[in-house]
């Protein structure tokens, strides 16, 4: 799945581009196709555990939400939250969607079903009452959670607040030089 922006402000595609060969020259891309246009923004595309489903975040209704399609298609697309929300994850071992809910800074869960090729999802929960921050310190790197691949657990960055002393504002970074070195020095063998 690749997203391309184009000169026109707030104009973005969702387009798919198929892997062809597997000989000895390995893969080679194939062309592109637009699977989602339009003059909006969209953005994280995500596939379900079966492949039939995509997930993304767009804000073609003035803030971002979270729909799913079917995938290649047709079909029409499903809104999932309703409050805001953003980079979802597909749950690998049961029919939940996960994503980030933008309002009250809280993980959010989804169960769904599927009914006669059909995605029917029930009403967004928070997953847990704590709030988390968005984002990592540096945006570039994705979202500021993950999940365990048991699908149970999430590490998340925790939500930093207003009033916190600036060592803990998010935006920092520290590096350590020399790790191997220093790691020694703190856990000699």
């Amino acid at each position: 799945m690749l997203s391309s922006w184009s000169r026109r402000p707030r104009r973005q595609t969702l387009a798919v581009l198929s892997l062809e060969g597997a000989d000895a020259e390995g893969w080679k891309p194939g062309s592109p196709t637009t699977f989602l246009g339009g003059d909006f923004l969209k953005a994280s595309p995500r596939f379900s555990p079966d492949g039939r489903w995509l997930s993304y975040s767009a804000n073609d209704s003035g803030q971002w939400e979270i729909y799913v399609q079917p995938f290649p298609g047709p079909g029409s697309r499903v809104q999932i939250s309703s409050d805001g929300g953003n980079l979802a994850l597909w749950a690998p071992l049961k029919q939940e969607l996960y994503y980030a809910g933008t309002v009250k800074q809280q993980m959010m869960v989804v169960s769904y079903k599927v009914v006669n090729g059909t995605f029917v999802p029930e009403r967004a929960q928070p997953w847990s009452p704590v709030r988390f921050s968005l984002s990592p310190p540096i945006s570039a790197f994705g979202p500021g959670f993950a999940l365990h691949p048991d699908g149970r657990r999430f590490a998340v960055s925790p939500a930093v607040a207003a009033s916190a002393p600036p060592q803990t504002q998010p935006g920092q970074l520290g590096f350590v030089f020399n790790f191997f070195d220093e790691l020694r020095r703190l856990a000699p063998p």
